[in-house]
């Protein structure tokens, strides 16, 4: 089987990452009403951090990755106001630190839990 390449596959893996992330918010109890709160940006981050291989993929932007993430799971489409705070809020973590830089071990181990927690079709 053919593998997509380059843009492509940044693509593909930019949609599976939303689609993963986007899953994991809407199954926690009552998400809704964490929409406005630092913490659930913090905790998107770091889902993020878990997926992404930023050597694989150094184009994709994290900042707009979270910004499509808040739109699928709210289902809502942002005023500019909106994405502008939502924006700062993002880049405020991000040079604060708040974000771990994950090793490749935890990565490791994470994605193995992952596999286990598939349910089988």
């Amino acid at each position: 089987m053919l593998k997509p390449k380059h843009s492509l596959a940044t693509k593909i893996k930019e949609s599976r990452i939303i689609s993963v992330i986007a899953d994991k918010i809407k199954a926690l109890p009552d998400y809704k009403s964490y929409k406005g709160e630092k913490e659930l940006l913090v905790y998107i981050l770091q889902l993020i951090n878990y997926e992404l291989d930023p050597k694989k993929y150094p184009t994709i932007d994290k900042a707009g990755l979270m910004l499509q993430i808040f739109q699928v799971v709210f289902d809502v489409k942002l005023t500019d106001e909106e994405e502008q705070t939502l924006s700062d809020d993002i880049l405020f973590i991000m040079e604060n630190n708040l974000i771990k830089e994950v090793s490749i071990l935890s990565k490791s181990f994470y994605r193995i839990g992952e596999m286990f927690k598939k349910k089988p079709k």
